[in-house]
């Protein structure tokens, strides 16, 4: 599954937030977070690789995961690395994300009843 979104991008910083377990961008605004909170930490969580490249305007990154899914299931003590990589030949503003390997399962048969 391939998402762009041509639009304002993440720098690294921004892109490390919005991968990272129980953490929103959105803290300022409830009103923006969505209601069943599908979004793209649990879909990287949700597949074995996952691969988002982003452009600000000024700052370009590149966050490469694989194995989300398995270490999320597993029993591990360690952490899941998730390395940003700012040295990257993204040529267009946005941010694009690739999920491969997806297990969509029944979250994403929900309603809004």
């Amino acid at each position: 599954m391939k998402v762009t979104d041509n639009g304002v991008g993440m720098n690294s910083e921004l892109l490390s937030d919005a991968v990272q377990l129980f953490e929103t961008g959105k803290k300022e605004d409830d009103n923006s977070v969505g209601e069943k909170g599908v979004g793209l930490t649990f879909s990287i969580f949700q597949s074995d690789f996952a691969e988002i490249d982003s452009f600000d305007g000024t700052e370009k990154s590149r966050l490469v995961v694989k194995n989300a899914r398995k270490w999320s299931k597993s029993t591990t003590d360690e952490s899941l690395d998730l390395p940003i990589d700012t040295d990257t030949e993204i040529k267009k503003r946005g941010t694009t994300v690739i999920l491969g390997q997806l297990m969509a399962g029944d979250l994403f048969n929900l309603t809004f009843k």
